[in-house]
């Protein structure tokens, strides 16, 4: 899960109900958590990949994760990005588009499946996006400020099984979640003797202020749950308990399936 304006990491899955149940790192205000029980943790760190001329450096937070189940490695980054919206902050876009992309190629092993989310702070006119999708695949991208909020992936066309904008849920930003099929080699990398793993999906979602899960959950022959996801619960009020309820509930709630 990768969580961006997240300022207190243990009152958020305390707050989900899952604090049980995942590990969670904050660099900053940006938070990436996972599950324990699905995932085992190959190694994590942070690059400030981007200079915002109010708010100081911005992060990218990168995990390896191997999936206990099937052993496919998936190497997880989430980002902020700097303000103005298509500025780049003070590097420019470019710069923080090829210092993200740098930080795959020297973290990342080959084979590894790559998810990039976050709040970019930047459209697809901008150097940031379009120095991102010259490496990377947009899987989906939210509706907010022109559309800020992205899912990348290494992962070929047709590797998106569903996806969903959540809203808000009190957020100025889109709650996003996408579930990815990942089909073998980019996956993992093969060691000899060692037997290929079935194929597989894995769901992310990124967002401001709201939660953002990766979930790898083996693909059944019908596409089974990975093809749709629970209702999101209805807030209750317009008190900040409710809105932040909500926010939180909102992308998790498939989560408790």
């Amino acid at each position: 899960m990768g969580f961006q304006e997240c300022n207190d990491e243990g009152w958020l899955l305390a707050r989900a109900g899952l604090a049980e149940q995942y590990d969670i790192f904050r660099d900053k205000h940006s938070c990436m958590a996972y599950r324990r029980s699905s995932w085992s943790l190959l190694g994590r760190g942070v690059e400030w990949v981007a200079l915002d001329l109010q708010y100081g450096p911005r992060p990218a937070q990168w995990m390896r994760l191997r999936h206990v189940e099937t052993g496919r490695v998936l190497f997880f980054v989430n980002h902020h990005g700097p303000i103005p919206i298509n500025s780049g902050g003070k590097c420019g876009g470019a710069a923080v588009a090829q210092n993200i992309l740098r930080l795959v190629k020297t973290k990342a092993m080959p084979g590894d499946a790559v998810v990039l989310t976050g709040d970019f702070n930047s459209d697809a006119s901008s150097a940031t996006i379009g120095g991102l999708q010259s490496r990377l695949h947009p899987a989906f991208k939210g509706t907010k400020f022109g559309g800020v909020d992205y899912i990348f992936s290494n992962l070929q066309a047709g590797s998106l099984v569903s996806s969903k904008n959540w809203g808000g849920g009190g957020s100025d930003h889109d709650a996003l979640s996408a579930v990815l099929q990942v089909d073998g080699s980019q996956a993992m990398v093969q060691e000899e003797h060692q037997q290929a793993a079935p194929p597989a999906a894995f769901s992310v979602a990124p967002s401001t202020a709201a939660p953002a899960t990766t979930e790898f959950v083996p693909m059944s022959s019908g596409g089974g749950e990975t093809s749709g996801f629970s209702s999101a619960p209805a807030a209750s009020g317009n008190d900040i308990g409710s809105r932040l309820r909500f926010a939180i509930g909102a992308p998790m709630a498939w989560l408790r399936k």
